[in-house]
């Protein structure tokens, strides 16, 4: 058979979206020389290097092959390890290539005031910075209990700088004068924005916050009502906001996913302290301002679980059928869950894995692929993977489905004969059972006035991409050409597409 006859269309009208697997996925040891980790994340400047914030005040350095023993950042001698303090985490400015700055959030050594300060690493390639470089940015005044810290920072697709912090601690939000989250004169139990875009200055208020005409509120807020938002996300393919918010304990706890579109004006209540979850009112208040935001999932304190550490939506190309799923888990429990949308566009559970770990923190490398953490004196950093017992790069799902066993393959076997091995036609989506199986489009949904594509693909490989309005006819127009694979999942954008009412999409595979 050619390679050209090995094709089959797909037919999706242009609004669909592709149903999601269920993937069995695997934790990959990447370093287990750390010590408490908080969080993880990138430099978005190329380098491929990790970065690892302990709580204790370091920041160091996974640089793909090592953790370099000097640590990136060390503000120890000014940061109060206790609890929940400490340490919580850190942002690259979008910029950093070029300007070298980067923001971190931690606790002072009084344990009364969290700190969003900026470091400057000179050059940006660095693998140490001058703590002298240090500039505060903005003092949250956290003086009545030590837990509810919050911590997060992450920037947004608008560049600006979103900080999550908690209700000031103690049990339902009764902390000093209480009642902060739901204070619009407070910033706790809220979701901060602000504008660190001018160096001069330590930071400007964005003109399209919602609250900076309102008396009596501050001007940083984008959204209030959280109970501790440990940890929030931005997806990195539509700049939707994912926020997992730490729940009460231990009458009718509820741990909960909040969401919100990148089409959002901000000035969302989530609920705290007058319910959580899907409405429980778990400190038995009665409140009249309740919420028009509820969350999308919420879960109780079963199997062992205590507190949710929110996750990222996935978004690189090693697993492509965990693509479009956030990854959340449970501290205590260890559980990891994953969230997407089925046919009727409601969100479900759709993936879990249990792990003896005690997770913290997820983390997104430069390509999109997630890790997390085990919090311990002797902490580690893991890789998210498709699960591959005999370690021959293909998954136990696809082995299990084609060979009927998890280790029943071998990569370089081409059992159909039709010129691929086993890992070709794994990595381009194909049956290897089957020389006549058709390529398989990943995703296909609407962007704006554009239809985008997503494909899996083998590398060394050229693609052609074509398109048909009316199937009768088996009349194909190629949209382009001579695509490159690259192993992984590759995307291509029809400009203008969306407006036709139907339109078919196939991929083949050029010799």
């Amino acid at each position: 058979m050619s390679h050209v006859a090995k094709l089959q269309w797909m037919s999706f009208l242009f609004t669909a979206v592709c149903s999601l697997a269920a993937p069995t996925v695997d934790l990959q040891l990447v370093t287990s020389n750390v010590t408490n980790p908080v969080y993880i994340t990138h430099a978005g400047d190329g380098s491929g290097r990790l970065f690892i914030v302990e709580q204790t005040g370091r920041i160091k350095i996974f640089n793909g092959t090592n953790l370099l023993a000097a640590p990136f950042l060390n503000i120890s001698p000014m940061t109060l390890f206790s609890g929940e303090q400490g340490l919580l985490s850190m942002a690259f400015h979008p910029g950093y290539a070029t300007n070298g700055c980067f923001y971190v959030y931690f606790t002072n050594t009084a344990g009364t005031t969290n700190i969003v300060a900026r470091f400057t690493a000179s050059p940006p390639s660095a693998n140490t910075v001058n703590t002298n470089t240090m500039q505060t940015v903005l003092r949250i005044a956290h003086v009545n209990a030590s837990n509810h810290n919050g911590g997060q920072l992450q920037f947004g697709s608008d560049s600006y700088l979103y900080i999550g912090t908690g209700d000031g601690g103690g049990s339902c939000d009764d902390s000093g004068p209480g009642n902060n989250a739901q204070n619009p004169g407070s910033p706790l139990g809220k979701l901060l924005r602000i504008d660190v875009n001018n160096f001069a200055t330590n930071y400007t208020i964005p003109p399209s916050n919602p609250f900076v005409s309102t008396n009596g509120a501050l001007p940083e807020i984008w959204a209030y009502g959280l109970r501790n938002p440990w940890r929030f996300s931005f997806d990195r393919a539509t700049g939707d906001l994912w926020i997992g918010d730490v729940g009460q304990g231990p009458a009718n706890p509820h741990e909960e996913v909040d969401y919100r579109p990148v089409s959002s004006p901000g000035g969302e209540n989530y609920g705290w302290r007058c319910f959580e979850g899907f409405g429980t009112n778990t400190c038995g208040l009665t409140c009249s301002n309740y919420p028009t935001i509820l969350p999308i999932i919420d879960y109780d304190h079963s199997s062992g679980r205590c507190a949710i550490m929110g996750g990222y939506r996935y978004r690189g190309t090693k697993i492509p059928a965990l693509y479009g799923t956030y990854l959340y888990a449970d501290e205590c429990g260890g559980q990891i869950y994953g969230l997407a949308t089925n046919g009727t566009g409601a969100w479900v559970n759709i993936f879990t894995n249990d792990t003896p770990l005690t997770i913290t923190t997820f983390g997104e490398d430069q390509a999109g692929e997630l890790y997390c953490s085990h919090y311990a004196t002797a902490g580690a950093v893991y890789r998210i993977v498709w699960k591959d017992t005999d370690g021959d790069e293909l998954p136990d799902d696809w082995e299990q489905q084609y060979f009927g066993s998890t280790t029943g393959a071998a990569a370089s076997a081409d059992p159909d004969g039709d010129g691929f091995t086993n890992l070709q036609e794994f990595l381009a989506g194909t049956d290897p059972t089957n020389a006549m199986s058709a390529l398989r489009i990943t995703f296909i949904a609407t962007s704006s006035t554009n239809i985008v594509i997503r494909f899996a693909s083998v590398t060394n490989k050229l693609y052609s991409i074509e398109r048909t309005d009316i199937l009768t006819t088996n009349v194909w127009t190629t949209v382009t050409n001579n695509v490159a694979g690259t192993g992984g999942v590759v995307q291509y954008m029809d400009v203008g597409a969306a407006g036709v009412s139907n339109r078919f999409y196939r991929v083949r595979l050029l010799p």
